[in-house]
This record gives structure tokens, sequence and C-alpha cells, in this order.
């Protein structure tokens, strides 16, 4: 009777065990997920000072702050924007050459809504 008793604690145990690995796994899956990015283009025939100033008016409209949100690096101008789920930048590099003005949102956790985000800034800019 003692072995049987054993062996249904070792049942239990392993059991246990395997449910707190599953979830271990899964958790570090998610958590190593990370943030989702999703970018928009269009021709908006903006010139690269009108863009650039839309562009920092559309992200302080949608509360997408930064200190200094104008950024001109390697020759590529843009403006950035941040919130605790958010962080995006408005590309206004091809303004003034093709007119093409790209919006590139990174999303905490979802996909879906960096999508619509970028949508919807895009929209905002037209």
């Amino acid at each position: 009777m003692s072995d049987m008793g054993f062996a249904s604690k070792m049942v239990k145990t392993i059991s246990i065990a395997s449910t707190t690995v599953s979830i271990y796994i899964t958790t570090l899956a998610v958590a190593y997920a990370g943030p989702s990015l999703s970018f928009r283009y269009d021709s908006l025939n903006l010139s690269l000072s009108e863009c650039l100033e839309k562009g920092a008016n559309v992200l302080l409209k949608a509360q997408l702050l930064a200190p200094s949100n104008t950024i001109n690096v390697n020759n590529t101008p843009f403006v950035i924007g941040e919130n605790s789920e958010i962080t995006t930048i408005i590309d206004c590099s091809e303004a003034s050459k093709s007119g093409r003005v790209t919006v590139m949102v990174s999303h905490a956790s979802s996909a879906t809504k960096a999508l619509e985000w970028a949508n919807f800034l895009l929209k905002s800019l037209r």
C-alpha cells in the first residue's frame, strides 16, 4: 500500500512540475515577443518643412509627445513621438523629392493597434 501512495505522490509531483514548466515557457514566449512594428506611406505632396511641421502637430494632437520631436540624423529628417505603449516616427526624408511620407508605429503588444495607429496618423497628415 505504501508503494501505491508513493507512486501517486510521484505522479502528482511530476504533473505539477510539468504544468509549472509549461506556464514558465509560455510566460517567456510572451515576454520575448516584444513590440510590433507597422508602417504606412503615401505621396502627400508636402514640402520638407510642411511635413515636419504637420507631423509635429499631428503627434501633439494624438498626445504622442517627445522632448524635441524634430530630428535630423544622417540627413534623414523625421519627427518622433511616444507614450507608454506607442513609439512613432514620421519620416519626411522623401517629402521634397517624391512627396512620400512614411509613418512607422511600434506598439508594446499589438500588431493590430500598431497598424491602426499608423493608418490614423497617415490619414491625419493629409
